[in-house]
This record gives structure tokens, sequence and C-alpha cells, in this order.
């Protein structure tokens, strides 16, 4: 009689610890639900964020960052190369200066004008 007393408090107290565990077991299940759940918050508030960011025109975006984030923008931003476009320009207008300047050569008898050459602004893209 007393060996079954003894095996029953053993089992009970066995399936006590059991359900210990498993109540951990079930709350560290709901914490990480809970982290789940913010996390997915996170990322659809950070999606949201860079859908805005892309719909902005860059320097608009320049215009909303704090001054420290500015200057890193500007650092790492790299420049717009020029277009074939403005490459042709630029050619096109230094042969026509170059051309220019051998006419006021001859005309001058050889003496180089003292001109100021006319700076070309880049058209942006």
């Amino acid at each position: 009689m007393k060996e079954q007393e003894r095996k029953m408090k053993e089992q009970e107290q066995r399936l006590q610890e059991q359900e210990q565990r498993l109540q951990e077991q079930e709350q560290q299940l709901q914490q990480q639900q809970q982290q789940i759940e913010q996390l997915k918050q996170l990322n659809e508030r950070i999606i949201q964020q860079q859908k805005q960011l892309q719909q902005q025109p860059q320097q608009e975006r320049a215009r909303s960052l704090s001054v420290e984030e500015r200057i890193t923008w500007a650092t790492f931003t790299p420049p717009h190369p020029p277009t074939e476009e403005q490459i042709l320009e630029y050619e096109l207008h230094q042969e026509l200066e170059e051309e220019e300047e051998k006419g006021n050569e001859k005309e001058k008898g050889g003496k180089k004008p003292k001109t100021k050459k006319k700076k070309t602004k880049k058209k942006k893209t």
C-alpha cells in the first residue's frame, strides 16, 4: 500500500513538472509570437517608408534630410555622368571657339585676343 502511494506521489510530481514545463513552453511560444508580430509590423512600416522615399524626387529627399545626413548623402551619391548629347554639345562648342580664335588671330596679325572664354553649363538630366 505504501509502495503504491509512493509511486502515485512520484507520478503526480512528474505530472506537475511536465505541466510546469508545458506552461513555460507555452509562455515562450507566446513571447515568440509577439516578437514575430512586432517584427512584421516593423517590416511593414519599413516597406511603406521605402515606397514613400521612392516616390519622392531625389532633391526633395535631400531637402528633408538633416545637415549631417545631407553631407553624407552628397558625399556618397555619385555625380551623374554627362549624357551623350551634353558631350557632343560641349565638343561642338569647343570647336566653334577654336575656329573663332583662329579667325581672330588672322585678323589681328597673329596676336591672340584677350577675350575670356565663355563657360558652358551642363544641362541636368
